[in-house]
């Protein structure tokens, strides 16, 4: 039976014709970003021993992975989602797609593949340092896969996200107590965006509306992760949903103003999925 990506029509394959420029151009953002877990200040911390086996358990995730048959379709959308990673990694850097007191991180592999976090955001708060962890999904499917299983499943236990692997300015070591959000947008939604980035149109992304999709995803996600909490009386897990949502609702309005949502973008197929998610515990909410 002929599958979606078997009746691709010819801007399609052009489009793919661009990926692969653009793919590249993500190996050279990305290169070797990722936080290094055998940092000399990790190894103090956590021994030698220790990082060996963490490097280890993620050499094991990514060989099951590896192992697995994927279709060309399937192979599409890792393509898109690294180039998504890389691209919306310099663009919250350099254009402050998520606010301007932000500072974007990436994570260890560990944290990425085991943890299930891809980026860290640092919000300067009243001279104090709040995180949101991320996790970025690039998939156009009906659901926003594993990532947003495994938030769905802490919240159930009552735990949230935590980077092990964490070194900024007087801190070095594991990060707890983290909210997680799935953040993406279906491959017809990133055409656009990633015919700029490979063109190095960064005052056109600069205020690209994709950017107001990604926060109404992230604070759609964090309402209703405090509603569920406070239903199930997990104070804890409330306080830290508040906080978040203090810091990013106010930059959402702002990016409301700035960068409108297109009606197309409104309809996003990932954003869809995220909602459908939600609703499947029977928590959604949608925000004010």
């Amino acid at each position: 039976m002929e599958n979606s990506y078997e009746r691709r029509s010819p801007e399609q394959i052009e489009f793919e014709t661009l990926l692969d420029r653009a793919f590249e151009k993500a190996k050279d953002t990305l290169g070797s970003g990722d936080t290094d877990m055998q940092d000399p200040e990790f190894v103090d911390l956590y021994k030698d021993q220790q990082i060996q086996i963490d490097l280890q358990k993620v050499k094991d995730y990514e060989e099951i992975f590896a192992s697995k048959p994927r279709t060309p379709e399937q192979i599409y959308h890792e393509k898109i989602g690294k180039i998504l990673e890389a691209l919306f990694h310099e663009q919250a850097s350099i254009n402050h797609w998520l606010g301007e007191n932000t500072k974007v991180s990436r994570t260890s592999r560990f944290d990425d593949v085991v943890n299930g976090v891809d980026e860290v955001v640092e919000y300067e708060e009243k001279g104090k340092a709040s995180y949101l962890a991320l996790a970025i999904d690039a998939t156009s499917s009906s659901h926003p896969g594993w990532k947003f299983s495994k938030i769905r499943d802490q919240l159930r236990k009552r735990e949230l996200g935590k980077i092990k692997y964490f070194k900024a300015k007087n801190f070095v070591g594991t990060l707890k107590d983290l909210a997680k959000v799935v953040i993406g947008a279906s491959p017809e939604n990133l055409q656009e965006v990633i015919k700029l980035w490979v063109s190095d149109e960064n005052e056109k992304l600069k205020n690209h509306p994709i950017q107001t999709l990604f926060l109404e995803q992230a604070v759609t996600q964090l309402e209703n992760f405090k509603s569920f909490s406070e239903r199930e009386k997990d104070l804890k897990n409330v306080k830290v949903f508040e906080r978040d949502l203090e810091i990013l609702k106010p930059i959402l309005a702002q990016k409301r103003k700035a960068a409108p949502l297109t009606e197309k973008l409104q309809k996003d197929s990932v954003f869809a999925g995220i909602k459908a998610e939600l609703v499947g515990l029977n928590y959604v909410r949608h925000t004010a």
